[in-house]
């Protein structure tokens, strides 16, 4: 009977064990910027968060958001535009990132100076590349991705890969004339190799909407409390107040099994993270200016394929 009774006490702990255990919500994003971003929920223990290189983030995120598998998703705004448009399964609760691209150079070249030029443009056929195309346009300078229609009156545009020293050495060689970067690698060039931040994307064409919170819908109506404390955790977050080594650390120990960040403390300076443009704006404050982003980013749409859809107000999550 003792026997007995010590063994049911056993079982009733552990279904007390079981019981009481916490739920977990999944979080995904790309390393980079929304890496950076994704660290406001550095203390939350109840979140899985699953960091993926920049070379796999878009087909893994796109297939976990496919299978309705997590919970939030940082993410670029035209993705989220193909893959949530309706705000069925998934709505947009914020924007994280407004815009980090800058040029650099060997010399002060602006926007002035560009025609006759070759430009290295990092992931040129995603939202840099598309970016820099509508600031051309909106300047009235043509461009070209063909060589052999290079002028004096146009701009050539070509891929360069996102690797500080990829960028040098094509400046150096006069491969490129300027190449299109990110933040925090505007900042590595300019302090490693002396280069010239000549262009700020920013400025001349207007902030947009990087990256975007995203979050499950059926969670919103839910778990309304889960959602309100993660956007919380965003919107109150100051990230200019970072311990860059703690956070690249913590990054890592957060990128999928085997990958490693591409983000180092080093170039994580104060200037780097300022002009990162890493802040949280809640859905219904920037509802128009992804709408028209969106558009624009349309007349980029091919018979190959679509770049951006265009989304309606159950696209965005409406805070309440």
């Amino acid at each position: 009977m003792k026997k007995l009774a010590v063994f049911l006490c056993l079982v009733f702990s552990l279904f007390s064990i079981v019981g009481c255990a916490p739920t977990t919500y999944k979080i995904v994003c790309p390393d980079g910027a929304p890496a950076i971003a994704c660290y406001a929920l550095n203390t939350e223990e109840d979140l899985d968060i699953t960091i993926y290189p920049s070379s796999m983030a878009t087909s893994q995120i796109r297939k976990q958001i496919n299978d309705n598998t997590v919970d939030f998703a940082i993410m670029p705004v035209n993705l989220a535009s193909k893959l949530c448009a309706n705000g069925n399964n998934y709505k947009m609760a914020g924007v994280l990132t407004h815009g980090n691209l800058y040029g650099v150079s060997n010399s002060n070249i602006s926007t002035t100076d560009l025609r006759g030029k070759k430009v290295g443009v990092i992931q040129l056929s995603a939202v840099p590349g598309y970016t820099f195309k509508l600031l051309l346009s909106s300047l009235s300078i043509p461009y070209t991705e063909d060589i052999a229609e290079h002028n004096e009156s146009n701009v050539y545009l070509f891929q360069i890969s996102a690797d500080a020293l990829a960028v040098r050495n094509a400046l150096a060689s006069s491969t490129a004339d300027v190449c299109i970067v990110a933040e925090p690698m505007c900042s590595k060039l300019v302090s490693t190799f002396a280069l010239n931040k000549c262009i700020d994307i920013q400025n001349e064409y207007g902030s947009f909407p990087q990256a975007v919170l995203m979050v499950k819908s059926s969670l919103i109506s839910s778990k309304p409390s889960v959602v309100k404390k993660v956007v919380s955790k965003f919107e109150n977050f100051d990230y200019l107040s970072i311990n860059a080594t703690d956070m690249v650390e913590w990054i890592n120990e957060k990128m999928i099994d085997g990958a490693s960040s591409s983000l180092s403390a080093s170039a994580l300076t104060q200037t780097a993270l300022e002009n990162s443009n890493i802040y949280f704006s809640y859905a219904q404050t920037e509802k128009q200016k992804v709408k028209n982003y969106l558009l624009d980013l349309k007349t980029f749409d091919t018979l190959l394929g679509t770049v951006a859809n265009e989304v309606g107000d159950n696209f965005f999550w409406s805070s309440l």
